[in-house]
């Protein structure tokens, strides 16, 4: 292989690792999963129990190969009975435990009849066939036969390429809707893994995959038949078009794989702050659920920004606006806050209209492309915001364009999550028997390396502080160690931690996550 071909090889496996880390399912996702499977099982093995129709229930999909991608909350499943009998299921499915918002589709494909459901955090979607077909000549009987097909054709490692191929049609808007997770599981057990896939589409060759042997129905741009009886296409619904988008994304991110990257990490972070906005909406906990560490970050901005009346100040990744009120004090200097997310801000002038600040401004924009004119601004800071774009080279260009509207002399702050403290916290956490903390998902963490190499030559580190390695040792160490020594919950925004947030700021073990960096525009 030549050196450049190696390279890229390198390159290409380490955007997929990241990728990966923040497309897996979680452990906690798994857990909650796990049980809640376990008491569907118990619960319609007890509500159908009483009919000598019912030969079992058995998990298909995902929630039966555990290809799940983080994120998804759906459990497949289906209600096996020796004779079909419409009647018999919808009473005994009513009767199902646990069940809420309970639908019956009136038109079903596949299955004779489906039941659609919540259950916990999970939708939940149990279909019903007649269990005396064989999967050679039915599409019912063969749908129950695929988490078998998934388990023998893909090996334990070719799991990473499923979510990859998901997360490749989920980008397009194809999965789900066009592309199921079966499909997605065909085509790796044929292609061998993700890269194959995308060079046969980067070639713009259709797709025919047939492992029955016996598909005669239309031939369009993607086939992925039902492999054991062949009578249906189930990518059916990819259209030409839909191909030909599949296709030219194919070979953009061929040519340049940290584009997939950065749309996969761009999706999945305005939907992790969609569901948050959605649920806590103008609250504190918004921005993160440790509002102590939150105000201990407010107080130390707030020092800086109000030293001077009358500076003009961007706040950028502003959220719901409730830290930008806390640092700013009132009508002491103008203030522009901007947040990609239309929601946020929308919730961000409300709560300022509520305060009656009129000194303080909101744009919805992204980061990387500022609605200002260069030298606008004295001061600007980034309070966790640089950590929500979705790869070292936005994470460049957004300090550029910051650089570009800040003026001369101005000052930059930039206060964000590290990994250099999550691992440091982390060697501790383990010396004292407590489980790791996980990188959080839906962001990019900065290193100061990194950092420090997005600084142009006329931006200069003033200086760099880690003000919460203090408050991070006593509250992720001390505190969990006691309440785990005395079976207690361990809570955010407990009072210890309260008492944490204002001890001296002077480090202790560089073990702060959040650190502080101050840079200066030269003149």
């Amino acid at each position: 292989m030549k050196d450049n071909e190696l390279y890229r090889k390198i390159e290409r496996d380490r955007i997929y690792h990241e990728l990966l880390f923040s497309i897996s399912f979680s452990e906690n996702e798994q857990k909650n999963l796990d049980a809640t499977k376990r008491k569907l099982v118990s619960n319609i093995n007890e509500a159908f129990s009483g009919s000598e129709l019912y030969l079992g229930f058995k998990f298909i999909g995902s929630a039966a190969t555990g290809n799940y991608m983080r994120g998804k909350s759906d459990i497949d499943g289906v209600i096996i009975l020796s004779n079909f009998d419409k009647q018999v299921f919808r009473e005994r499915a009513t009767k199902i435990s646990g069940l809420e918002n309970i639908v019956f589709q009136e038109e079903c494909f596949i299955v004779n009849d489906k039941v659609d459901a919540r259950m916990g955090e999970f939708d939940v979607s149990i279909g019903c066939i007649n269990g005396t077909f064989l999967p050679y000549d039915n599409l019912g009987a063969d749908l129950l036969m695929h988490p078998e097909f998934t388990l023998n054709r893909i090996s334990e490692n070719q799991k990473k390429d499923i979510l990859l191929t998901k997360r490749f049609f989920r980008n397009l808007g194809l999965y789900g809707a066009k592309v199921g997770g079966f499909a997605i599981e065909q085509i790796i057990a044929y292609f061998g893994n993700f890269d194959n896939l995308l060079k046969h589409l980067k070639e713009d060759r259709t797709i025919l995959i047939d492992f029955s042997g016996k598909y005669r129905g239309p031939t369009n741009s993607m086939v992925v038949s039902y492999p054991y009886c062949g009578l249906d296409n189930l990518t059916k619904k990819v259209t030409q078009d839909d191909f030909k988008i599949a296709v030219n994304y194919a070979r953009k991110i061929m040519g340049d794989p940290e584009i997939f990257l950065e749309d996969s990490r761009a999706f999945i972070n305005r939907q992790f702050w969609s569901k948050r906005v959605k649920k806590l909406g103008e609250k504190e906990e918004l921005s993160i659920p440790d509002i102590y560490l939150n105000r201990k970050e407010n107080r130390t901005i707030k020092k800086e920004v109000n030293l001077v009346r009358g500076l003009r100040i961007l706040d950028i990744g502003c959220a719901n606006g409730y830290s930008t009120i806390q640092i700013n004090k009132r009508e002491f200097n103008e203030v522009y806050g901007v947040d990609v997310n239309e929601e946020l801000i929308r919730r961000a002038q409300q709560l300022t209209f509520k305060e009656r600040r009129l000194d303080i401004h909101y744009i919805n924009c992204e980061m990387i492309s500022l609605p200002f004119k260069d030298d606008s601004f004295d001061v600007i800071y980034l309070k966790r915001a640089i950590s929500n774009l979705p790869s070292q080279r936005k994470q460049r260009e957004a300090i550029k364009e910051a650089f570009r509207v800040l003026k001369r002399s101005g000052k930059l702050y930039v206060l964000d999550l590290f990994k250099e403290g999550y691992d440091k916290l982390n060697q501790i956490r383990q010396r004292f028997s407590l489980h790791p903390i996980s990188y959080p998902y839906h962001c990019t963490l900065l290193t100061e390396e990194n950092l420090e190499n997005m600084i142009s030559g006329n931006l200069r580190v003033e200086r760099k502080e880690d003000f919460t390695s203090t408050y991070y040792l006593l509250s992720r160490v001390l505190y969990p160690k006691i309440a785990d020594f005395l079976m207690a919950p361990v809570k955010n925004n407990s009072f210890w931690n309260y008492i944490f947030s204002f001890l001296p700021s002077p480090s202790i073990g560089s073990l702060g996550v959040n650190k502080l960096y101050v840079f200066r525009k030269n003149g």
